[in-house]
């Protein structure tokens, strides 16, 4: 419900991957993303950015190192993120980074 509380559960139960909103009440999207990759134990934890929010440039730049992508809210949201997921899934597949 806030991002206080995505952060302090995806540092408890360590999640495959992080879905995150950037606008959320309390700590904000780009925030949760900063201190999910500052923590060791949280650093390899893909983030898919799910908005509605128009991303900028100036954004992207900011979120570059830290998400795997973004899908944008709308029409067919759910093809698209499970889309996503499983793009995440088979470039981290290709890397070696899950069997």
């Amino acid at each position: 419900s806030s991002g206080e509380q995505g952060l302090a559960i995806a540092r408890e139960i360590l999640p495959d991957t992080v879905v995150l909103d950037l606008m959320m009440p309390g700590m904000n999207g780009f925030d949760v993303a900063t201190q999910l990759k500052s923590d060791l134990r949280t650093a390899a934890i893909p983030i898919l950015i799910l908005t509605s929010h128009d991303v900028s440039p100036a954004e992207r730049v900011q979120l570059e190192s830290k998400i795997s992508g973004v899908v944008k809210k709308g029409g067919a949201t759910s093809n698209r993120l499970i889309a996503a997921i499983r793009d995440l899934d088979r470039r981290q597949r290709a890397s070696g980074l899950r069997d």
